[in-house]
């Protein structure tokens, strides 16, 4: 059984959580880039620790700087600022059920659509035998991913 989308789901849940304590939904943001690594880390936890591959590591540290790098300056640059204007319009739209419109429709939601950008980073993980195997067949959309961000 798949848990990935238990784990971002938990994820994003826990996210929203931290909005509320800071009083910005923009960490969303935040957690979307981060998120990936979680994907990652995850792919790595629920495999077999021996049957991995040298690409894989790659792909991982490939994920890892990615995500660590763009979650920290997205972090920085949140911190010091107000919540983003387009945030605070839609909790002005959705007036008292705010809260519940913002964990269904921001959190839950781009978690969903990490699970579904991130499909080829844990199908990739999951699959590739050798490092020619990873870049010969369509398994090298992860590289071509982390290339063009």
């Amino acid at each position: 059984m798949n848990t990935l989308p238990l784990v971002l789901f938990l994820y994003g849940s826990v996210f929203f959580l931290i909005s509320l304590r800071i009083q910005k939904i923009c960490i969303v943001d935040v957690a979307w880039a981060l998120g990936f690594l979680v994907v990652m880390t995850h792919s790595f936890f629920v495999s077999s620790f021996s049957t991995y591959p040298p690409a894989y590591f790659i792909l991982f540290f490939m994920v890892a700087i990615w995500s660590l790098r763009l979650g920290s300056y997205l972090f920085f640059r949140m911190i010091h600022k107000p919540d983003v204007w387009r945030y605070l319009e839609l909790k002005k739209e959705w007036g008292k059920n705010w809260k519940i419109h913002t964990y269904l429709k921001i959190f839950i939601f781009q978690n969903f659509l990490l699970f579904l950008c991130s499909s080829t980073l844990w199908y990739g993980s999951s699959f590739f035998k050798t490092l020619l195997d990873y870049f010969t067949d369509f398994r090298f959309s992860p590289l071509v991913f982390w290339f063009f961000t």
